[in-house]
């Protein structure tokens, strides 16, 4: 035998041997032992997180092998690797030891990864020769738990109404009847309560003659009667309440010319005379510039101190400003002020509605409505393809942020029932470039949360947040704004696992069933059960037909080991939602109590 003979053949035994070494460690490695922390597992945020922990025999190890423990999820026929592995390296574990590791591995979240198992594989490598052996994978944890994905944040599950999502911003038009003011006023000598010709036929006489002959339809005319502080206009006690007549006989004059007589019998005169009242003069005078502020103030101490009106008028009159105070200002109060409430000339909602249809075909043009008209319109329309076609006008009439924005929601809402993925995401497209439109002159707080809402529902929880947040730094007319706002905000924090302040957010938003509800997921997830009991048991008191808050009160149950209120409480959310009765099948919250008789029933 030649001597290259003899060491292939020494080389194939030192392979054959190594590889006994190799399969002998992974045969010994049946023995390990592998903890999961938690397990089931549970799903934070958009992954799932867990402690790993291995211990291994004794003596299976050597100096010349490392040995690697290598986890993977298996769901659906799919595995999906971990971030994360456990290595033993034979040279640092002394044969006498039971070596012991363990580290924190994480893996992002899929739809369907619900139902799988967390799997080991045990993989045993030579070190100085290219030979690995591996052992079977094995089964170290069920499933992941997902009672986060609870969250409500506008899903329809095909059961009852479809929930609007998004804000509208509102539009200033009311049916209801609205009341205008109109004053006018007419000056008077001094002493002296004759309407002059002068008056009646100045600017401000044809102005309250023209209103009159509109023939608005009127319901209080308020006329104030006043006079200048000197002793002259004092001495006629009447002068006062006798200018403020003069005014009312010339109106109604005036109404019967144009044989309006039915007309002013429902019209309400109101005679406000004002007597010794310093109140107009300190007005005047405070805007005065005739005089310094020095001088100002000597008439101001006079008005507040003691004496009557007569003795701070004579107090006045020693002053050095006070001629020029007497020509220029108190002219000014020898008046007699009209205010006449009138109801405003409006459309009826059903002239608004036709109108709006003849825009929408193209019959008349978008400016036949005001820009709140049109809003108005919409806002009656219960279908959202009338919505859309009336916001698409709008929109190329006034191109504002109200039309973009309400362009915008009707887009979202759309989208959200469209069973296309294609017409949905191109609805969602548009939805964000009207939001966009809306927010391009300056961002306002109904189009950012908006934008917020789109992300929600196309599941980016994180880009959904940052909008939702920005929005909460703007400011709205609605007062209720921040309030629906941070009950989105709420959800999505609970989506991202952030869920102490979830519970804040939560806690300033509408009390309604869902809020509510969420708000108790939110206490549930930081384990403090005592409020999310009451959170719960309040969006049951909120809408007993909504099955989620006797679900949320079942995995409590079930958490304490109280089977009884758990099975309960399963079959009150069952009765009222089949997508809670699939869910309670075969939720992990519920793996200690799902095979006994009351939970089937539960469900049944």
């Amino acid at each position: 035998m030649n001597k290259a003979t003899i060491l292939t053949m020494l080389g194939g035994v030192m392979v054959l041997t190594a590889c006994s070494n190799l399969q002998s460690i992974v045969n010994k490695s049946a023995n390990q032992q592998i903890t999961v922390n938690p397990d089931p597992l549970i799903l934070h945020g958009d992954s799932v997180k867990f402690d790993l922990q291995a211990r291994l025999p004794q003596r299976m190890m050597n100096n010349s092998v490392s040995y690697t423990i290598e986890p993977q999820y298996e769901y659906q026929n799919r595995f999906q690797e971990v971030n994360g592995q456990i290595v033993f390296d034979g040279a640092s574990v002394s044969r006498n030891e039971t070596p012991e590791r363990s580290q924190t591995m994480s893996f992002p979240f899929r739809e369907g990864m619900e139902n799988g198992n967390l799997n080991v594989v045990g993989r045993v490598s030579h070190k100085k020769k290219d030979k690995t052996a591996s052992s079977g994978s094995t089964k170290v944890a069920d499933g992941i738990i997902t009672t986060s994905r609870l969250t409500r944040v506008g899903q329809y599950t095909g059961e009852g109404d479809i929930p609007m999502l998004g804000m509208f911003m509102g539009h200033s038009y009311s049916d209801l009847a609205e009341i205008e003011p109109t004053e006018v006023e007419f000056y008077f000598e001094q002493g002296k309560s004759t309407l002059r010709p002068s008056e009646t036929n100045s600017e401000r006489g044809k102005y309250l003659k023209a209103f009159i002959a509109d023939n608005n339809i009127t319901k209080t005319v308020t006329i104030t009667g006043t006079h200048s502080p000197e002793g002259s206009e004092r001495i006629n006690r009447d002068l006062s309440k006798n200018r403020a007549q003069q005014i009312e006989r010339f109106y109604r004059a005036e109404m019967e010319r144009y044989d309006y007589r039915a007309e002013s019998q429902e019209v309400q005169f109101i005679i406000k005379p004002v007597v010794d009242d310093w109140s107009d003069f300190r007005i005047l005078l405070d805007d005065y510039d005739g005089i310094s502020d020095g001088e100002k103030e000597a008439y101001f101490e006079i008005i507040g101190g003691s004496g009557d009106f007569d003795a701070k008028e004579r107090a006045m009159q020693s002053l050095p400003s006070y001629r020029t105070v007497f020509n220029d200002l108190y002219p000014q109060m020898r008046i007699a002020k009209t205010e006449i409430l009138t109801t405003k000339d409006k459309k009826s909602e059903a002239e608004i509605s036709s109108l709006s249809n003849q825009i929408v075909r193209g019959s008349i043009t978008a400016e036949e409505l005001t820009e709140d008209e049109m809003g108005y319109a919409a806002a009656l329309e219960p279908s959202l393809i009338t919505k859309q076609r009336i916001y698409e006008k709008q929109v190329e009439a006034y191109n504002s942020p109200m039309a973009h924005n309400n362009l915008g929601v009707v887009y979202l809402n759309l989208a959200r029932r469209s069973a296309s993925s294609s017409e949905r995401n191109d609805l969602l497209n548009k939805a964000i470039r009207s939001f966009e439109a809306a927010n391009a002159e300056g961002k306002n707080g109904y189009a950012t949360h908006n934008l917020g809402q789109v992300y929600l529902l196309r599941g980016d929880y994180q880009t959904a947040y940052k909008h939702l947040s920005d929005a909460s730094t703007m400011s709205t007319e609605d007062d209720n704004f921040e309030h629906v706002n941070d009950g989105i905000r709420g959800a999505v924090d609970i989506l991202n696992g952030d869920y102490k302040l979830a519970t804040l957010r939560l806690n300033n938003a509408p009390e309604n069933e869902v809020n509510l509800f969420n708000k108790g997921l939110a206490y549930l997830l930081a384990e403090d059960y005592r409020n999310a009991t009451n959170a719960f048991e309040e969006s049951v008191m909120v809408n007993r037909e909504f099955g989620y808050g006797y679900y949320g009160l079942a995995i409590i149950a079930a958490r304490a080991e109280d089977a009884p209120v758990a099975n309960e409480n399963i079959k009150k959310a069952a009765e009222r939602s089949a997508e809670l009765k699939r869910r309670a099948a075969t939720d992990l919250e519920f793996r200690k109590i799902k095979d006994s008789s009351e939970f089937r029933n539960a469900i049944r």
